[in-house]
């Protein structure tokens, strides 16, 4: 490379961009971590120096940039991409959630989100009474807070091509599941039951 050291392509073995700001404008910069005999060295460059076009060449010959650059100029190109993105990462959304729960149930016997907790009989499954399909309670406390059985996870799998929650719907998922798993699970029930209580009162009233 003109101007640069001269860096085989199986020696390197990392590769960061990043911008950098400066009085007037930014300044796109590259770092390549580099194996050599004497230990690993950092290179630094930008797009400013010389040979800049030979380092960039040099890149995209690394196993899986081009697939990198490839999605960036899908996204350059296409604009509608990132939000048929947001609205494939809200289908999603749930399920993932419900999926971390047992994961974690799972492996590491906790709470997921609920850190040091202990899980109320990990790894038990049982036979759901009118699918046959094995089914995963997930509790905080006392609560049973949502069971989920493969039968659960394969028909909301079919369901992913189908209209996204709102991002305002899934916010309030969030919020509901974060304050049942940050809390005593029990108040929170408490004070809904009490809630739809005291609006049944109010309503009969009327």
């Amino acid at each position: 490379m003109s101007g640069q050291p001269s860096i085989a392509l199986d020696t390197i073995q990392e590769v960061a961009f990043f911008k950098r700001d400066e009085l007037t404008t930014d300044l796109i910069c590259c770092e390549v971590v580099v194996r050599s005999e004497g230990g690993v060295v950092t290179w630094f460059f930008h797009e400013e120096a010389p040979g800049w076009g030979d380092v960039l060449k040099l890149v995209e010959r690394l196993p899986g940039f081009q697939i990198r650059i490839d999605q960036l100029k899908r996204a350059r190109d296409e604009p509608d991409l990132l939000a048929k993105l947001d609205a494939d990462l809200r289908r999603t959304h749930i399920l993932l959630k419900r999926l971390e729960g047992v994961r974690v149930w799972l492996s590491k016997h906790e709470v997921a989100g609920k850190r040091n907790s202990i899980a109320a009989a990990p790894g038990l499954s049982l036979i759901n009474r009118y699918t046959g399909s094995l089914e995963f309670e997930l509790s905080h406390d006392s609560v049973i807070l949502d069971t989920v059985s493969r039968r659960d996870i394969a028909d909301h799998m079919r369901a992913i091509p189908g209209e996204p929650p709102t991002a305002e719907e899934l916010a309030s998922y969030d919020q509901i599941m974060a304050d049942l798993y940050s809390t005593d699970a029990r108040v929170v029930f408490e004070a809904d039951i009490d809630s739809n209580s005291d609006r049944d009162e109010s309503e009969g009233e009327g």
